[in-house]
């Protein structure tokens, strides 16, 4: 179990991911930058490509965005771990 403090932190993160993802699916491309490290690596799923940097990934998700049209999305089994100041999040995900 979690102590207090990790516990808060991993309440942050779990904030923070939902930011991201309301932000990436209404195209708020600013807010979505603000929410990323400069030096971020975003590794995509199901392939062995890695997209460096805040700016790089932030362009994904509009070139993303611009490609398709989502239908449905749902997010599940949340999942984080911290350590300290580092904090790994994980969590299922279905779109259509």
């Amino acid at each position: 179990m979690l102590g207090d403090m990790a516990q808060r932190d991993a309440d942050d993160v779990r904030a923070v991911l939902e930011r991201i993802s309301k932000a990436w699916q209404a195209r708020r491309y600013e807010e979505l930058s603000q929410l990323f490290a400069q030096d971020m690596v975003f590794a995509l799923p199901g392939q062995a490509v890695r997209v460096e940097g805040r700016d790089a990934i932030v362009a994904s998700y509009r070139e993303f965005m611009d490609r398709i049209t989502i239908t449905s999305y749902r997010e599940d089994q949340h999942s984080v771990d911290v350590w300290g100041a580092t904090a790994i999040a994980s969590f299922h995900w279905d779109m259509a």
